[in-house]
């Protein structure tokens, strides 16, 4: 199993492989600590990573945070598996709501990352158990190619309470 400890030099390797598009850490013991090291792999601008299996770790709030705030300028990853992180409240959930869709200021909403469109939890249905509706509005408004498109509908949504046909 990988642990907090031994992911650091996965994670350095990892911003040596410029091919590198999915990481499978499934099922490891890489916990809140450990997301830490990875934020540095999603926060790589050189990274083209577009998948990050992180299932069944013991990943919590303070994890789930930092790997949603590593999201911010991060313009290639599209998905990310957390779920069997059975510690992730709303809170952790929350953090991704707002990078994808900060509503502080339409120039905010803007500015938000309009690539990351699928972050599964449950089993069941994985795109949509116990995510709230705005979260999963702005995993949907990410698929579109158009980016512009994708900004406008958030505004659009959530700040001139409307859902336009753009």
């Amino acid at each position: 199993h990988i642990s907090d400890e031994s992911i650091q030099p996965i994670v350095e390797l990892s911003n040596h492989c410029p091919k590198l598009k999915t990481l499978d850490l499934s099922f490891s013991r890489i916990g809140n600590q450990g997301c830490n090291y990875l934020a540095s792999l999603l926060e790589n601008q050189n990274s083209k990573l577009k998948c990050l299996h992180l299932n069944g770790n013991e990943i919590g709030d303070e994890g789930a945070l930092v790997l949603a705030n590593a999201l911010a300028n991060n313009s290639t990853l599209k998905r990310m598996d957390l779920s069997n992180c059975g510690t992730i409240t709303t809170r952790g959930w929350g953090g991704f709501l707002r990078i994808l869709c900060n509503t502080s200021g339409i120039s905010t909403t803007y500015a938000s990352n309009h690539t990351f469109e699928r972050l599964w939890r449950g089993d069941y249905d994985r795109n949509r158990m116990g995510l709230s509706g705005r979260l999963l509005f702005s995993l949907q408004a990410n698929t579109d190619a158009n980016k512009t498109n994708t900004a406008r509908r958030k505004i659009f949504r959530f700040h001139l309470n409307g859902d336009f046909n753009l």
